[in-house]
């Protein structure tokens, strides 16, 4: 068997390496087990890209194991996010998990799942910054449009009481933003490196937008409303990670990853210097 072990954080910070155990994984005819047995703190992307990655092989009807955290609080922590239910194979939309698979189906309200999974915060949602809810819908209505998944979208939404920050994730195992583009032949992406075409992506309202359908606000108005809110935004996809802080953008090769993740923190603390909630596009 594969012994893979997961870094201590698994987060969007250690993304490089929990990709790199995702694609060692998947590349495993064999049983693979992933030892968290010293992971102590998750968050959105490391549980998305987990669970994505348990689902994957068991489409393929390889065996995936999931080594529970010796310490018993991360233990706690863990069974609270629906990964352990993930890896055993039972169902992923559990009252009160905090992953949830996202089938690409006809007819989904976007909106109500995203009105569900703002709700699934408990308590926390009324300290939540109101821009969760419009964010959530854009990330699954271009998960609903460009989405070449065969295994679905993994969505995860977690409140962090100390912080005050909501963070989310949706990891979608398709073809990549870059290779879904390029497909396209939108502008002269072609030629570009994976961290530029994902920039443009996320810059260029023609790229992705499906606002003429009624759907959605395209990436570059997502990006722009969550820095409005003085929020963070990543996204890995291919071989590639980008991210955007205030006025910064950071690019970086990221080990190769099938499909695109996409994480999201906003502060009870941010400001908008966009447009109201309301007139944001809904399905």
């Amino acid at each position: 068997m594969l012994r893979l072990e997961l870094p201590r954080r698994a987060t969007i910070n250690e993304s490089p390496q929990l990709t790199r155990l995702v694609g060692e994984a998947e590349r495993e005819k064999g049983p693979v087990e992933f030892d968290c047995s010293k992971t102590e703190a998750w968050g959105p992307f490391g549980i998305a890209l987990l669970a994505s990655s348990f689902v994957v092989r068991a489409r393929l009807g390889r065996e995936t194991v999931l080594v529970e955290p010796a310490d018993p609080d991360a233990l706690e922590g863990l069974e609270e996010t629906g990964l352990m239910q993930v890896a055993k194979r039972e169902a992923v939309n559990l009252d009160g998990a905090q992953v949830h698979l996202v089938a690409l189906a006809p007819n989904t309200s976007n909106r109500e799942l995203a009105v569900s999974l703002t709700s699934s915060l408990g308590a926390a949602a009324a300290s939540a910054p109101p821009i969760v809810e419009p964010c959530l819908v854009s990330l699954l209505d271009n998960f609903s449009e460009w989405s070449e998944s065969t295994v679905g979208g993994f969505v995860v939404v977690r409140w962090h009481k100390k912080t005050r920050q909501a963070r989310f994730a949706l990891v979608d195992r398709g073809l990549g933003i870059p290779a879904v583009l390029r497909r396209g032949q939108v502008g002269n992406l072609i030629r570009l490196p994976d961290v530029d075409v994902i920039e443009a992506a996320f810059s260029d309202p023609a790229a992705t937008s499906r606002q003429q359908e009624g759907r959605g606000m395209g990436l570059k108005r997502l990006r722009e409303y969550v820095l409005g809110h003085r929020g963070k935004l990543t996204v890995i996809s291919l071989g590639a990670k980008v991210s955007w802080a205030g006025d910064r953008v950071s690019k970086a090769p990221s080990p190769a990853m099938h499909g695109t993740a996409v994480e999201i923190e906003l502060s009870t603390h941010g400001s908008s210097s966009t447009p109201p909630v309301h007139e944001v596009p809904q399905s």
